[in-house]
């Protein structure tokens, strides 16, 4: 029993370890991308948008923030997407472009803001 414990524990870390390194490897193949999406305001936009990013061939990985009007992707460092070539699938969507960076290390994604609810009050 104990061994075949050792060796459940041993397979686990030995896949895990492996997961890990390509995980590593991808971040290393790969560039960032922060943009500034103009009239992008809710989740149903965002979730076009992303789409539209995803079918690029060279996009790893889109990460929206529709409530801060920014896309952040993970692409091939070997096949940046041009300007021109956001700008465009962001127009054919239907929104203009902002400010678009590029960096070989991962932005910080801003975290969901949420709204305060209002209390109402009751008549007294």
């Amino acid at each position: 029993m104990k061994l075949k414990r050792t060796l459940l524990m041993t397979i686990l870390l030995l896949i895990g370890g492996n997961i890990t390194m390509k995980a590593q490897q991808l971040l290393l193949d790969a560039s960032f991308v922060k943009m500034e999406i103009k009239g992008m305001a809710c989740p149903f936009c965002a979730g076009g948008m992303g789409k539209s990013f995803e079918a690029m061939e060279n996009v790893q990985k889109v990460d929206m923030a529709f409530d801060h009007g920014l896309a952040f992707l993970t692409v091939n460092k070997q096949n940046v997407p041009t300007k021109e070539e956001l700008e465009r699938i962001v127009k054919k969507a239907g929104f203009n472009v902002g400010e678009i960076l590029y960096s070989e290390e991962p932005f910080e994604i801003p975290v969901r803001s949420k709204k305060k609810k209002k209390k109402k009050n009751k008549g007294t």
